[in-house]
């Protein structure tokens, strides 16, 4: 089915674009499968096809979500979880167009490159005439998941440094460009043998308005200084009911916990007790 995703999408067969293809996919989900290819150029890419089934399914899945999000609004209205419901709808329509992954691309790298050198982060270029909708060709890049610790150690990567850079490209996307990779799971994000990120998979990007970055600043400030009030407000302005303030600023403090429990071995309890507001700076 993918070789005729690819003919549909181009008119050719994919053997014919490519010197050559590994017919064994490297990566495969319900969304799409990965194909280790070279270029009539003599370049190694990464080639990902979207799986045929997906569209089909698609509104199965998004009712499917949206009821559990209607049963979570009521069983706690005070998160209004009915955004959600929203947001995953267009999440997966920006999924489901390759196009909007190769815009995001190549403005993340535009917009990050002046601030990082190559050594320390790389998105890969799109080749855009081997891409479309249902097809998106790019450099190949090699690197292990940033959650890989045998394969950190291999490398002999820098933990500390690793997850400080990461946290300044971010930091870098969400308090000053408003310009934000919205799936960064660990198979999303990769280290390469010199160290530097690679930041993968850009079909999600949301940009955030300059209100919204700022009451950002003013939760996570609220929660460093331990200032309920300043976080009550910051919650409430984030659509948030500010009765549910010290779940959320929990939620926000167990996260950055758990990366620190998953990496040295402590126990998230500890970390906690220890003072979460600090991993959270």
């Amino acid at each position: 089915e993918d070789r005729l995703t690819f003919r549909e999408d181009f008119g050719m067969e994919i053997e014919d674009a490519f010197q050559h293809v590994d017919p064994t996919p490297v990566a495969s989900a319900s969304l799409a499968q990965v194909y280790k290819a070279r270029t009539h150029a003599g370049e190694t890419v990464a080639v990902k096809i979207q799986q045929r089934p997906v569209a089909r399914f698609l509104w199965i899945d998004l009712a499917t979500i949206e009821l559990y999000y209607s049963l979570l609004s009521y069983l706690i209205p005070g998160l209004r979880f009915a955004w959600l419901a929203r947001e995953t709808r267009r999440h997966m329509s920006d999924e489901l167009d390759f196009r909007e992954e190769a815009r995001n691309a190549d403005k993340a790298r535009e917009m990050l490159s002046p601030e990082f050198a190559a050594h320390e982060l790389q998105i890969p270029r799109v080749h855009a005439p081997l891409s479309s909708a249902r097809v998106l060709t790019q450099e190949w890049c090699d690197g292990v998941r940033v959650d890989d610790k045998a394969g950190l150690k291999a490398i002999g990567a820098d933990a500390r440094a690793i997850a400080a850079r990461i946290q300044r490209v971010f930091g870098r996307m969400i308090f000053v460009h408003g310009f934000v990779h919205c799936d960064p799971h660990p198979g999303n994000i990769l280290v390469g043998k010199d160290g530097r990120v690679i930041l993968i998979d850009h079909g999600v990007y949301r940009t955030l308005a300059d209100d919204v970055r700022l009451t950002w600043c003013q939760l996570w400030l609220g929660l460093i200084r331990n200032d309920m009030g300043e976080m009550r407000a910051a919650t409430a302005a984030l659509g948030v009911d500010p009765e549910l303030t010290k779940f959320f600023s929990l939620v926000l403090a167990l996260v950055p916990a758990k990366v620190v429990e998953d990496v040295h071995g402590t126990s998230t309890s500890s970390v906690v007790r220890g003072g979460g507001g600090s991993g959270g700076s």
